[in-house]
């Protein structure tokens, strides 16, 4: 007698930034029906700086590339800051991983 195959069923998981779209009601209706289709839909919290990749390279260039005295004066930091980002890719480099 030959034993049909049953495939375990992976579930889908979707990462949601509560953006106005996905937090209307209409999609928390659909969010109840995915849960029977083996979806999985996971907010993540209102502010998620390390998954957002310009908060990682701002939080480089302010806390460790751009000198404490890019700050005397608003003329210094923007030469400063455009030195900075004219380097990215080259002299300074974010690893994302």
């Amino acid at each position: 007698m030959c034993q049909k195959n049953r495939k375990k069923s992976i579930p889908t998981i979707i990462l949601i930034d509560n953006s106005p779209l996905q937090t209307r009601h209409k999609f928390n209706e659909k969010s109840i029906e995915r849960g029977s289709n083996n979806i999985i839909v996971i907010p993540i919290s209102r502010y998620s700086p390390e998954l957002n990749i310009i908060d990682i390279l701002w939080r480089k260039i302010k806390y460790e590339w751009l000198p404490f005295s890019a700050y005397d004066s608003f003329e210094k930091l923007e030469a400063k800051l455009d030195s900075v980002l004219s380097m990215v890719g080259k002299e300074y480099v974010v690893n994302f991983s």
